[in-house]
């Protein structure tokens, strides 16, 4: 006759198939780039809704630059002065968002195309974002790039959209505008 195995027995084998189940689970979304650049979007928009700065500037590359020659600093800034003039904000992404992956050697870039419209309540200034977002066809493009090993150490290089029209005068007079917000 066969002998039953103990609960105690049984449980410590339930437990263990549970573990392997979700340490298999969880070694899938570590390794997917592609779920990783999309989180960080995710997050980077969501903290800009937030008024979440510090989180925001966390995700900003030390080596950002853009067509307006921003460094990483003057890029919240800008984006701090553009969100301090909206009293509610909704951001809405276009779900069709196009991820090109180039993971060469010990670098890995990923650039995210997608289209996006701001709504929502405010001063002038933003009735002027929204009108000028509203206008754009073509897709805004963040150039991410991960900095280190682990799936959140992907930093943000750039954004650009090629139809939005920002003078230098506009950019020097946010810039040296006093921080109040």
């Amino acid at each position: 006759m066969a002998k039953v195995p103990s609960r105690r027995y049984v449980f410590r084998w339930l437990l263990g198939i549970v573990a392997c189940w979700t340490l298999g689970v969880q070694a899938v979304r570590f390794f997917d780039v592609e779920g990783q650049v999309h989180r960080k979007q995710e997050v980077f928009i969501e903290a800009f809704k937030g008024r979440d700065w510090k989180d925001l500037a966390g995700m900003v590359s030390l080596r950002y630059s853009d067509r307006w020659e921003l460094d990483a600093k003057e890029m919240v800034k800008v984006l701090k002065w553009l969100r301090s003039h909206f009293l509610f904000l909704d951001i809405e992404i276009s779900e069709s968002a196009e991820l090109v992956l180039d993971e060469t050697g010990e670098q890995a870039f990923a650039v995210l195309r997608h289209g996006m419209r701001i709504e929502g309540r405010g001063s002038p200034v933003a009735q002027e974002a929204m009108a000028r977002t509203s206008a754009l066809v073509e897709p805004f493009v963040f150039r991410w790039k991960k900095e280190g090993v682990w799936p959140g150490s992907w930093r943000l290089l750039s954004i650009d959209q090629g139809e939005l029209r920002v003078s230098p005068e506009e950019i020097e007079m946010v810039l040296n505008t006093k921080e109040f917000y």
